[in-house]
């Protein structure tokens, strides 16, 4: 195991500000953090690592956290965070999702995706970092529960707590094994924690999830004349990963690429077909709905309708 502690109590209460940050950022993901410069801020953390996971303890003033689409493209963390909440209050949101937690609370949230969390007056946590690869094996879809509160006064939530707190003040006396078992124990009991939680909504994804994907595809439709359109461009708008955008997309009969390669495709056809454009040429209608390149236009129309642009036009006038 690797330890990390961090206090603001060894550092003159000038620089408390920016080290606290510049050692958040390192010990965590790439945040901006925001905090009231009152006298007495104060910020601590005890991070405990073991294999890919790590549990860390945290106690600080009031500030806001802020994982922004430019901190998820300087970052190649991948994960989902736990939070435990143990005093004051926290505010997190995540794709259009809002929960509060106040204490023995406890949320899911993605390091690939932008969040908020406000951290109301002195704050401490627990925060588990769980590998994506494990969270998605054990817990199902977990992008689906991020942002949803477990709420510290029911049954499963006491449960989920008070092995939480058990795993943390013992992780030192268990060996590897032992620690990587209990950890899967825990989001089994997150699991099904959840599932009662959820049972009522929509599983197959959060409101919030299908609000995103819903925004990303008007985006596209209103510029998919750009050519500038692509994976990086989209999702540094949004405020998510890459990753993320493809696992939105799966639940489309396309990949991103073909989902917008096929958009472009049938508005060239519209206007092929359309003889208000036949003064235009089939490149000019081509560039207009986002192809730069003629020859890969001409192989990808041809690809997807077994003949060439100007054959489909000549068709389309008859």
């Amino acid at each position: 195991m690797t330890f990390h502690r961090f206090s603001t109590n060894d550092v003159p209460p000038e620089q408390r500000y920016e080290i606290w940050h510049e050692k958040s950022t390192a010990a965590f993901v790439e945040l901006d953090i925001e905090v009231d410069r009152q006298p007495d801020f104060h910020g601590s953390f005890e991070k405990t690592e073991f294999a890919s996971w790590a549990i860390t303890r945290i106690n600080s003033s009031s500030s806001i956290v802020h994982r922004s689409r430019k901190n998820i493209r300087h970052s190649d963390a991948d994960c989902f965070l736990i939070s435990l909440q143990l005093k004051g209050n926290t505010s997190l949101s995540q794709d259009c999702q809002r929960s509060i937690l106040k204490s023995g609370d406890m949320a899911i949230y993605d390091t690939t995706r932008a969040y908020d969390l406000r951290l109301i007056n002195k704050n401490e946590q627990i925060v588990v970092e769980v590998p994506r690869k494990t969270c998605m094996q054990l817990i199902g879809i977990p992008e689906r529960l991020t942002a949803i509160t477990l709420d510290g006064n029911s049954s499963q939530g006491r449960v989920c707590r008070e092995f939480l707190l058990t795993l943390y003040r013992e992780l030192h006396r268990l060996n590897l094994e032992q620690q990587e078992s209990m950890m899967n124990m825990f989001l089994e009991l997150m699991r099904h924690a959840y599932q009662s939680v959820i049972q009522d909504m929509d599983l197959s994804r959060p409101l919030g999830q299908r609000l995103k994907f819903l925004m990303i595809k008007n985006h596209l439709l209103e510029n998919v004349g750009d050519s500038s359109l692509n994976q990086e461009t989209v999702s540094w708008k949004f405020g998510i990963s890459r990753r993320y955008l493809n696992r939105l997309f799966e639940q489309e009969e396309f990949s991103f690429s073909t989902w917008l390669r096929k958009e472009r495709l049938e508005r060239c056809c519209r206007d092929l077909a359309n003889p208000i454009f036949n003064k235009h040429t089939v490149l000019e209608i081509a560039h207009k709905w986002g192809f730069n390149d003629a020859s890969h236009f001409s192989r990808t129309f041809k690809n997807s309708y077994h003949c060439t642009a100007l054959q489909y036009r000549k068709r389309s006038c008859r």
